[in-house]
């Protein structure tokens, strides 16, 4: 339970040091490059959000089938009691 605690922690402080970087990138800019900045931001954002989706997606197409031992078990036992 702690270190999912800790994992959580350091998931909110990352989030919150990532809108305070973008805040001030926004304020930094704000009298000269307001549109471009706050455009670079989201189109980084996107993606950054894109290439997650897709590893993600990824990762579970690859990702074996929940339980896949405990199926083949059943199966094992199910073809054993039928031949008797």
């Amino acid at each position: 339970m702690g270190v999912a605690f800790l994992g959580l922690a350091a998931m909110l402080f990352g989030v919150l040091a990532l809108m305070s970087l973008t805040a001030l990138m926004i304020v930094v800019f704000w009298d000269t490059y307001r549109l471009p900045a706050v455009t670079g931001v989201v189109i980084v954002y996107f993606l950054l959000a894109g290439w997650c989706a897709t590893r993600a997606r990824d990762i579970l197409r690859e990702a074996p089938l929940p339980f896949e031992a405990t199926l083949t078990e059943f199966k094992k036992d199910r073809n054993a009691l039928r031949a008797d």
